[in-house]
């Protein structure tokens, strides 16, 4: 599936063209290795056409902090789905706020996933995404498009 998958998102980003709305960078945080739902998300941003990075699973804050910066991306889109329990639980709000203070001050970080509950406050420009289908409306609404959803 991933292999049928990664062929329509190569042709995605064969397809679109230099000027982009919004950039986005997607990945799963350092110890998730979960990375189903991202690639529907990335699938997503393809179908609105927005510019996306697919970073892919298990990606320390400050590698996906960097990445974002230097690719010039208008925010993250990071998965977590992975169980939790009270040990990852903290180690996930400690990546969350290292993310965030190391991401660029204006951009954006959208978390989706089925451990968004686990993932706490960490600040402004931060949103939770509970479904792909609040997904496909952020997405419709940032690219001027009516949602699927």
């Amino acid at each position: 599936l991933r292999f049928h998958v990664g062929q329509i998102l190569g042709d995605f980003i064969s397809a679109r063209g230099a000027a982009a709305r919004m950039t986005l960078a997607l990945a799963t945080p350092s110890g998730e290795r979960h990375e189903f739902g991202l690639l529907i998300a990335a699938l997503l941003c393809g179908h609105y056409g927005v510019r996306f990075y697919y970073l892919g699973p298990d990606l320390p804050a400050d590698a996906l902090a960097e990445a974002a910066r230097q690719l010039g991306c208008h925010g993250v889109l990071l998965g977590v789905s992975k169980d939790i329990n009270d040990n990852h639980a903290a180690s996930m709000a400690s990546y969350m706020q290292e993310l965030r203070s190391i991401m660029e001050p204006k951009s954006f970080l959208w978390i989706g996933g089925s451990s968004i509950k686990h993932v706490g406050t960490i600040g402004p420009n931060v949103e939770l995404l509970a479904t792909l289908q609040i997904l496909d409306m952020k997405l419709a609404q940032h690219m001027g498009q009516k949602g699927k959803a």
